[in-house]
């Protein structure tokens, strides 16, 4: 399961509006996530980014963004029913494990 440049390019800019609404940086996410901000920096730019770490970052995303009372930006490849399919191919977390990332630095 691969994007193309366009598809990559149109969900950093999804990851990027998000982060924008979280009022998070890739500091933050990847204390919270327990990874490098080397890794958050690269899921969120989709550069030699691990997939499960783009799956991770938009979790937890989507999460500070709920906590900060906005909606999230929707995702056109980073979709729920999308996250099926990347479970097949890749290790995912669950996503009730972004809700606790993010409570716990709340």
């Amino acid at each position: 399961m691969s994007l193309s440049p366009a598809e990559q390019e149109r969900t950093r800019m999804e990851l990027s509006r998000n982060l924008d609404q979280s009022g998070w940086t890739p500091d933050r996410i990847a204390t919270a996530l327990g990874i490098s901000v080397e890794r958050v920096d690269a899921a969120l730019g989709m550069t030699q980014a691990r997939p499960a770490d783009v799956w991770m970052v938009r979790d937890v995303l989507d999460e500070a963004v709920r906590q900060a009372g906005r909606t999230p930006e929707p995702y056109t490849h980073l979709s729920t029913g999308a996250r099926a399919a990347a479970e097949a191919w890749f290790e995912l977390r669950p996503v009730s494990a972004a809700r606790l990332a993010v409570q716990r630095d709340t």
